[in-house]
């Protein structure tokens, strides 16, 4: 009952939704691609600082213990503890 112009007309804006409807899903994925890589990059800065962190706190530690070691350790003292060890066996 539609004149064939009028369905033409509906027809083009038809067309015009679907083709908007496809930029719009392009720019949907597009978008979510670049957060993927933004969180992708987040996630590499923030292991990168737990690494930073780790590796400082191993050093700390390690010079904690060489102090330990050199400090408060007497190798003399240990020998004699093992000597009253090995007696009482």
């Amino acid at each position: 009952t539609k004149s064939p112009a009028a369905k033409k007309n509906i027809q083009k804006r038809a067309m015009e939704v679907l083709k908007r409807k496809r930029m719009y899903e392009t720019q949907r994925d597009q978008l979510a691609g670049q957060q993927f890589n933004i969180d992708q990059a987040s996630f590499g800065i923030e292991s990168a600082k737990a690494t930073v962190s780790t590796i400082s706190a191993m050093k700390a530690a390690n010079t904690e213990l060489k102090g330990v070691m050199k400090n408060d350790l007497k190798i003399d003292d240990v020998d004699e503890l093992a000597d009253d060890m090995a007696e009482m066996m």
